[in-house]
């Protein structure tokens, strides 16, 4: 028997179901490891990050700034993700937070000293870090809001 027909018909109509995405997709991947790779590509690639990448006029965009630019759309298609009423995207949320974990180990390798981090041990590395934390903060917000919000709007 399910738990629904066990129930009185009140406590019945109060049950939400809220439904989880298939067990595994390619989309689950964080977006941030885009970000990651394309940051230390850029890094080896490019002599200095801080030339120009594009010129049109007076406006001028250098390397890094295209990277903060990748970085933050990213983040914010990530947030897209978890924003889905009536869905559990706490696995989503779980894995931004591994990847912001994974960065503030390379982070805190690379200014510890480590040779084979040392690209890891510069500003632009960090406001990777900072975005990709700020993202996790609101990826766990907002899942938890619109859950909570479709919960009370199925409840009587």
């Amino acid at each position: 028997m399910s738990a629904t027909s066990e129930m009185t018909p009140a406590a019945a109509a109060t049950v939400v179901a809220v439904r989880r995405r298939p067990r595994w997709h390619i989309l689950r991947i964080p977006l941030l490891l885009l970000a990651l790779a394309l940051y230390v590509g850029i890094e080896f690639w490019v002599p200095n990050v801080r030339d120009a990448f594009l010129s049109r006029g007076p406006y001028t965009m250098t390397w890094v700034e295209l990277i903060y630019l990748i970085t933050f759309f990213l983040a914010m298609f990530e947030l897209l993700r978890v924003s889905q009423p009536g869905i559990d995207n706490t696995v989503e949320a779980l894995l931004m937070a591994a990847v912001s974990g994974a960065m503030l180990v390379l982070f805190a390798l690379g200014a510890g000293g480590l040779p084979a981090f040392q690209v890891f041990n510069r500003m632009e590395f960090l406001m990777l870090l900072f975005i990709s934390i700020v993202q996790v903060i609101l990826a766990f917000l907002i899942n938890a809001r619109t859950l909570k919000r479709t919960i009370e709007y199925a409840s009587p």
